[in-house]
């Protein structure tokens, strides 16, 4: 019984693939840009009519501004410049109550905010 032979590609063909994926890059990312932004409204109208589970203070979409800036403050590293190594830094607070300072994580699944539990 003879075995069919696999003919084989030509560099060329694998060449081409790789530029199509390449092109392909930009377009992937802008049909994720409204699936993040659908997340980010969610976000805003579960905090519109969310009270403070220790103190009973309302929050709102300030609490949630508030919190992304003290994250965006953060640096992922104390290292600067191209040899620094990268570390990733997980989100765990969504919203921070102004008032006693308790930290609230987003469920997106529950589509509403948990009490923060930080890490030991």
């Amino acid at each position: 019984m003879k075995r069919k032979r696999k003919k084989k590609r030509h560099p060329v063909f694998e060449v081409l693939e790789v530029i199509g994926f390449i092109m392909l890059l930009p377009v992937l990312d802008l049909t994720s840009w409204p699936a993040e932004k659908r997340k980010q409204n969610r976000r805003r109208s579960a905090a519109i009519g969310f009270r403070c589970m220790r103190c009973d203070a309302y929050l709102g979409e300030e609490t949630l501004r508030q919190a992304d800036a003290d994250y965006n403050s953060r640096p992922s590293c104390g290292c600067r410049g191209p040899l620094a190594p990268r570390s990733r830094v997980v989100r765990i607070i969504d919203m921070v109550c102004y008032v006693c300072g308790q930290g609230y994580h987003y469920r997106d699944h529950e589509r509403r905010f948990v009490e923060a539990r930080m890490p030991a």
